[in-house]
C-alpha cells in the first residue's frame, strides 16, 4: 500500500476541527486504498505524554520520511509547511487533492501479505497471545 502522510492545520484555529478534518482524510485515504499516517493523532498521545513541539516535529519528520508522499491539506500551518519543504528536500510527491495523488500515484491493487494472513484476518480465529502472533508472522524457515 502506498503512505500518505496527510499534513495540514493542528493548533492554527479550533484543534478539535483540525484533528477531525485529518482523521476524516485518513479515513478517506483508508478506504480509496491507501495506507495513511496521521500525525494529527499525537494530539491524544500528548494529552497523557506531554512533550514539546520540537518533540513533536523530530517524530512528524521522520514519519514522512518513511512516508511515500505527503497529502497537503489546506490552511496555515508552519508544522504543515516545514513537513512539505522535508519531503521535497527528499524527492517525495506532494499532493494538494486527492484527485491529483490518484491521478498520480493510484493506490495498489492488491496487498503484498502473506495470503494466509489475510485468511486468518477474514474468517478468525484471532490470535490472542503474543506468542501466536509472532508465530504466524515469522516464516517458517523449514518450508
Amino acid at each position: 500500500m502506498i503512505k500518505v502522510y496527510v499534513s495540514g492545520p493542528y493548533t492554527t484555529g479550533d484543534t478539535c476541527v483540525n484533528v477531525r478534518r485529518a482523521i476524516d482524510m485518513g479515513n478517506k485515504l483508508l478506504e480509496l486504498g491507501y495506507a495513511p499516517f496521521i500525525p494529527h493523532l499525537t494530539h491524544f498521545w500528548n494529552l497523557i505524554h506531554r512533550h514539546g513541539w520540537k518533540k513533536w516535529m523530530k517524530y512528524d519528520l521522520s514519519m514522512v520520511e518513511v512516508c511515500d508522499c505527503i497529502l497537503r491539506l489546506p490552511g496555515v500551518s508552519r508544522g504543515g509547511d516545514i513537513e512539505v519543504l522535508h519531503a521535497d528536500k527528499r524527492g517525495k510527491l506532494v499532493f494538494y487533492s486527492v484527485a491529483d495523488l490518484l491521478k498520480d500515484m493510484p493506490p495498489a491493487q492488491g496487498l503484498m501479505i502473506d495470503p494466509s494472513i489475510i485468511e486468518a484476518l477474514e474468517t478468525g480465529p484471532y490470535l490472542e497471545s503474543d506468542a501466536e502472533i509472532n508465530s504466524a508472522l515469522t516464516p517458517n524457515l523449514a518450508r
